[in-house]
């Protein structure tokens, strides 16, 4: 019988819930591992939700899936897999890896394009393993930030499928900005004054935002304020209104259309669920 990965073999192995807003609005997180398997064994990936990205730590391994394909991987290259599938892994060697296996709506498109311009394994950007340590430890976080700080790094991550040899770490000026909208976003916050206060060119950190979280800027803004908005919503008696200018919408009118086409539910039925 096949081991499993995960059980009965050496390393770290994390599972983690998405939020149902992740669900609904982001790229989440799955699962983060740091394997080792032994030499000469046949090692089992079972059929899971996502999509998995991994690093080669140490040794070599053939990855194989039912339908006969199959990859040769070695120490210092990267590789993909559609978890939807079983895939089997052999070594004669012991052989290590780091991964995290992630989903959401745009989780495919990564992944075919992946495939398309890099291919499903090769030689690694020098800065995966940062990326994956990375991801790791904000999936740590406890904090109401922690869903956008992995999809953040998630989109950067994935980034890879959409540029050949890509592995450009996020600007600082950029994670700099999302802290400071994380803090700031019931404020009126437009891209000039962003592209101002980050002494950046506005079309440069349009683009730049959207290449590297996935959504725009505007996007990302309501996102965060709806977010706020569903957390009062669950925890407070706070009316709409209240809730709206808290959040930073001009008014409870522009709350529940915008809570409306991100939840699909108003936010007095949203309230309804949780009392």
């Amino acid at each position: 019988m096949l081991e499993r990965i995960g059980a009965n073999i050496n390393g770290e192995h994390a599972l983690f819930s998405p939020s149902p807003f992740a669900r609904e609005s982001l790229i989440y997180l799955y699962e983060t591992a740091v394997q080792e398997i032994p030499s000469r064994k046949k090692v089992c990936q079972p059929a899971a939700e996502g999509y998995l990205a991994g690093l080669v730590l140490a040794g070599d391994t053939e990855i194989a899936s039912p339908a006969g394909t199959s990859m040769h991987v070695a120490e210092g290259d990267y590789f993909w897999l559609d978890c939807r599938t079983e895939h089997v892994f052999f070594s004669a060697n012991p052989f290590r890896f780091r991964a995290v296996r992630f989903g959401g709506g745009s989780a495919s498109g990564f992944y075919r394009r992946q495939a398309e311009k890099n291919g499903l394994c090769g030689a690694a950007p020098a800065t995966l393993g940062e990326q994956l340590s990375a991801i790791a430890a904000a999936a740590q976080r406890t904090d109401g930030a922690r869903d956008f700080e992995l999809c953040k790094l998630l989109c950067a991550l994935s980034a890879c499928a959409a540029e050949p040899n890509c592995g450009a770490p996020v600007p600082a000026y950029l994670s700099a900005l999302l802290r400071y909208l994380d803090e700031n976003f019931r404020e009126e916050l437009s891209l000039e004054s962003l592209a101002e206060r980050f002494h950046v060119n506005k079309y440069h950190l349009s683009h730049t935002f959207k290449k590297h979280v996935g959504i725009g800027y505007r996007e990302y803004l309501v996102k965060l304020r709806i977010e706020y908005a569903a957390r009062e919503l669950r925890h407070t008696e706070r009316s709409v209104a209240v809730i709206a200018e808290n959040a930073g919408f001009p008014s409870a009118g522009y709350l529940t259309n915008a809570f409306k086409k991100n939840k699909q539910i108003t936010p007095l039925a949203y309230r309804r669920q949780f009392r």
